[in-house]
């Protein structure tokens, strides 16, 4: 089924308000998961090394801060009682995610999204509509709430797979029979 959950995250409390959720299903399903952060690059301009700037050391600087956020949830994931690793990437987060998901096969991404829609969606863009439209691995979204800080714990009872009698439809299907018996879930 699944080799692994990769889950972005940018610090912030909303990006970890999936957490829980990652905890409960690698836990149940005995996967390790692969924590991200990707930071913007050092702008050209800024990093120059005739005004006296070392790109290495600020991009490094930007990396070690990724690493430390990523590093707090590695410890609040510790009683998942699986494997948790952490990598911190330069570059276009949607394009990184991407990228880091198709390094091993059957990833499950776990993201937070912000739900956006309408013209704040086009205007500001949505990073988790980018890695759903570019990536062929399955993702699990969390609808992030109001509050700032994600829930200690969650517990899951029933799951709802919307069908159509479509086969594209039915896709998720072999997804979701595992996942069911292996977390107790109401299909």
């Amino acid at each position: 089924m699944y080799s692994r959950i990769l889950v972005p995250l940018d610090g912030s409390k909303l990006a970890e308000q999936v957490v829980p959720y990652v905890r409960l299903m690698a836990g149940a399903l005995k996967i390790p998961i692969r924590l991200i952060n990707v930071f913007d690059p050092v702008p050209p301009g800024f990093a120059d090394p005739g005004h006296g700037l070392d790109y290495t050391r600020i991009s490094s600087g930007y990396r070690d801060q990724a690493l430390e956020i990523l590093d707090r949830v590695k410890e609040n994931l510790s009683d998942a009682g699986v494997a948790v690793s952490c990598t911190a990437k330069e570059g276009d987060p949607a394009d990184q995610i991407i990228s880091e998901a198709q390094r091993t096969p059957n990833t499950l991404v776990a993201m937070a999204t912000h739900g956006r829609s309408g013209v704040g969606r086009w205007v500001m863009g949505s990073v988790t509509d980018k890695v759903l439209q570019g990536t062929a691995s399955p993702l699990l979204i969390i609808q992030a709430g109001e509050d700032d800080d994600p829930p200690e714990e969650v517990s899951l009872k029933n799951v709802i797979v919307p069908l159509d009698g479509s086969p594209l439809a039915e896709q998720i299907l072999p997804y979701m029979r595992p996942l069911a018996k292996a977390m107790g879930l109401n299909v």
